[in-house]
Parts: structure tokens; C-alpha cells; sequence
């Protein structure tokens, strides 16, 4: 995923309007970087957040990269973020809660 991300970068002026529709890309890097360690990479590529319930990922992902770097205020605002966008998400709850709890210990 990091070398499509690679040429991505490469090509995304060439056709602006059909990479544009290809927005899960910066998801997509963000989760190869956030598996193999690179949580500020991660970090950066989920900040390309498009402002859509369809995107809520991005903020739960975003605050399990900060988590992973111990950053306690973006971990929360971001759950609280992708919880707004989709309060049905177990995951996020789950996560919050397990961060919340940790950091009370």
C-alpha cells in the first residue's frame, strides 16, 4: 500500500477530479503505515479526512495511531469525532472506553 501511496503522489495533478473520488487512498496508507509502526505517518495520511459520515474510519483510526504514541487529548477527540459521525459503532465506544479507563489507573 505504501508504493501506491508512493505513485498516487506521483499522479494525483494528472486527473485531480478522479483521484479526488479515490479519497479512501489516504485511508488505505494510513492503515499499511499504522500496522507497520509509522503511527505519524498514519497520522498525517488520516488527517486528509474528507468531512462525511462515510469517513468517521478516519477520525477512529487517527485516535488508535495517537493512542499508540500515548498523545491522551487527540485520542479522545478524535473517538468523540468519529462517534458524532457514527454514533452506532461499537468499536469506537469500546476504544474510548478502554482509553479512558486506562489513563484513570
Amino acid at each position: 500500500m505504501k508504493r501506491v501511496y508512493a505513485r498516487y503522489l506521483e499522479i494525483r495533478h494528472e486527473d485531480a477530479e478522479a483521484i479526488e473520488e479515490r479519497s479512501d487512498i489516504h485511508f488505505n496508507a494510513g492503515v499499511a503505515c499504522f500496522y507497520t509502526g509509522d503511527f505519524r505517518r498514519a497520522i498525517a495520511l488520516y488527517s486528509e479526512i474528507r468531512v462525511s459520515p462515510d469517513f468517521h474510519g478516519y477520525y477512529a483510526n487517527r485516535g488508535s495511531a495517537h493512542d499508540a504514541l500515548k498523545e491522551h487529548t487527540q485520542v479522545l477527540d478524535d473517538y468523540a469525532r468519529a462517534i458524532q459521525w457514527n454514533p452506532d459503532d461499537a468499536n469506537v465506544h469500546y476504544n474510548r472506553r478502554v482509553t479512558r479507563s486506562r489513563w484513570s489507573a
